[in-house]
């Protein structure tokens, strides 16, 4: 074991294999989205602002007359779920992460749970926003990017007939 791993507070450790998946599977996503913009506009693969590139998308899918066919919303809402996952996966780890007991035991019985002695709580470093973290929640933003990657399989052959006809007309502008 490493380190690192052996100097977290063994609340925290549970969560850092998932939150390793979640870092993995999110490029793998962040990768996706840079093949689909690129097939729809014709620009070469980059990286770059996620929110630009849904922009982009959603443009280029216009431009090629397909913003209002089931097939172009498809690709315009792959790209836009693509980027909320991604906002979670920034907002989980870019987050101070802490361990705390502040929530009354009578709110976590109102919950439906038994109050845990110490729960982990991340707040994000954008607005202070404060959320309790445990494995199978992170596991669930995990599993969840990897959906969207494999959606992206059933989209292949409409993202192909579109690169095509942005062939046809050149970059988009």
């Amino acid at each position: 074991m490493s380190r690192a791993l052996d100097r977290l507070d063994a609340l925290i450790r549970p969560l850092a294999e998932p939150i390793g998946v979640v870092a993995m599977t999110a490029a793998r996503v962040e990768f996706g989205l840079a093949l689909v913009r690129s097939s729809v506009t014709g620009l070469p693969v980059t990286f770059g602002p996620i929110d630009r590139w849904v922009k982009e998308v959603r443009r280029a899918v216009r431009q090629l007359g397909a913003a209002e066919t089931d097939h172009g919303q498809a690709v315009i809402n792959w790209a836009k779920k693509a980027a909320h996952l991604l906002g979670q996966r920034g907002e989980l780890l870019h987050s101070i992460w802490s361990q705390t007991s502040d929530i009354h035991p009578d709110d976590w019985r109102r919950m439906g749970h038994e109050p845990p002695e110490r729960v982990v709580h991340s707040t994000r470093l954008r607005d202070g926003e404060g959320l309790v973290r445990t494995a199978d929640s992170v596991h669930e933003l995990a599993d969840a990017l990897s959906d969207h990657m494999e959606a992206l399989v059933d989209l292949w052959g409409i993202l192909q007939e579109l690169g095509q006809r942005r062939a046809q007309i050149g970059p988009a502008s």
